[in-house]
């Protein structure tokens, strides 16, 4: 009985021993969750290794931006720079066609009048006085008209706007109104503000029709008109600076923005 006991627990062991020499087969659970384990560490590292990448195109794509960021900021400036040297330019030469026109007007005043009565001395002022009221200066129209100028050379559109509307309300008939009420809207073209603008570029046409500044004020009338989705309006008054001032500058400029027009589909 003993060595029948003794008999089958080795044959036992034996089979003990013998399974766990056996190699594990592809079915195997164990095998089969170690397969799952490595394909997911596998993927991980990819995904890593793909991330990191990625990382490196943002960093440089980043550092791509920064640079075309200051690109355009000195683009910009330098924009800036020309626009108020164009600026500046045009109020210098603005002046001074004023001081020659203002020039001959005092000139054949004092002719006629030595004709009228050449055996007296005439004195006629050149420009309107106004009292300050606060110290009894008095300042004629020409000084006020270069003040709102002067602002507006330097940038100081509020100041200037509040200047030039001062002026025309005190000097109406002043031989530099005209120019006044061109700038005055230009304070607000500028500054965007286009209705306003609109107003008193239109003023310039109505109100001065013989003024040099009218074909000036058309062009600007068109652009305000763009700016504010006014199709229509800003092909005809720009059609009509090239049509009835074909020679100037304003009319060159309005072909040009016409030319934009028509490839924007407007």
């Amino acid at each position: 009985m003993n060595k029948q006991i003794r008999g089958g627990g080795l044959v036992l062991l034996a089979l003990v021993v013998s399974a766990c020499a056996t190699t594990p087969g592809p079915d195997d659970p164990v095998m089969v969750k170690l397969d799952q384990l490595e394909a997911r560490l596998s993927r991980i590292e990819r995904a890593v290794q793909n991330q990191a990448a990625m990382a490196g195109q943002v960093q440089g794509l980043a550092g791509d931006m920064r640079q075309l960021r200051g690109s355009v900021e000195e683009v910009q400036h330098e924009l800036e720079g020309i626009s108020q040297r164009q600026r500046n330019l045009y109020l210098d030469v603005d002046g001074r066609l004023q001081k020659l026109e203002g020039s001959a007007r005092a000139t054949g005043n004092r002719t006629r009048q030595s004709i009228a009565t050449p055996s007296q001395s005439v004195t006629t002022p050149s420009a309107a006085t106004v009292s300050t009221g606060a110290d009894d200066q008095e300042i004629n129209d020409r000084d006020a008209y270069q003040a709102a100028i002067a602002l507006l050379r330097e940038g100081r559109y509020q100041q200037a706007a509040e200047k030039f509307e001062q002026f025309l309300s005190q000097y109406p008939e002043s031989q530099f109104s005209d120019n006044a009420q061109y700038w005055y809207g230009e304070t607000f073209y500028v500054t965007r503000k286009f209705p306003e603008a609109l107003v008193s570029f239109q003023k310039v046409v109505s109100v001065y029709p013989s003024s040099q500044k009218v074909p000036d004020a058309l062009l600007k009338i068109g652009y305000c008109d763009y700016e504010l989705g006014y199709w229509d309006a800003a092909r005809a008054a720009l059609t009509r600076v090239s049509n009835e001032y074909p020679d100037t500058t304003a009319a060159h400029l309005a072909k040009r923005r016409l030319e934009q027009m028509s490839g924007e589909g407007h």
